[in-house]
């Protein structure tokens, strides 16, 4: 039998929205082949060359889910939620790692003259109006190396 389509679910569902102690926990039994069935094609999609585990995205978006605070509907509401957290965060993920592509995650290091060092994200310095060829920051008592 198709645990998704058990007759329970939609019950379960609605006994955890309404705060029900255990009832999240059973619909994720209930359900857990399939969340992973349908991360498994969600790699596929996004990730041809396994990049990322389906175990990996499937609990991922259970751990969302059950910080999350919705009031499910029914089976459908709560398979389309999931498969729109799914996409959500491989989007997430392929935006972080674009952004990595292209400079993301460096910093600037700037030291006083007394010594001390300064970390300041790459994005939140340029922002700052700072910057240029090898200047020095009058007033501020910070050079860049």
């Amino acid at each position: 039998m198709d645990t998704t389509a058990h007759p329970q679910l939609t019950r379960l569902l609605r006994a955890w929205s309404g705060g029900e102690a255990g009832a999240a926990d059973q619909v994720l039994a209930l359900v857990y082949d399939r969340l992973r069935q349908i991360a498994a094609q969600r790699v596929r999609m996004a990730y041809p060359r396994e990049q990322m585990a389906p175990t990996e995205l499937a609990n991922e978006v259970i751990a969302n889910l059950l910080e999350a605070d919705v009031s499910w509907q029914d089976r459908a509401h709560f398979f389309k939620t999931v498969a729109v957290a799914m996409r959500n965060f491989l989007h997430d993920v392929a935006r972080r790692d674009a952004a990595l592509k292209h400079g993301g995650g460096q910093i600037h290091v700037t030291v006083t003259h007394q010594g001390y060092i300064k970390r300041t994200a790459l994005d939140q310095y340029r922002t700052q109006g700072r910057g240029g060829k090898e200047s020095s920051h009058r007033g501020s008592g910070y050079r860049r190396l």
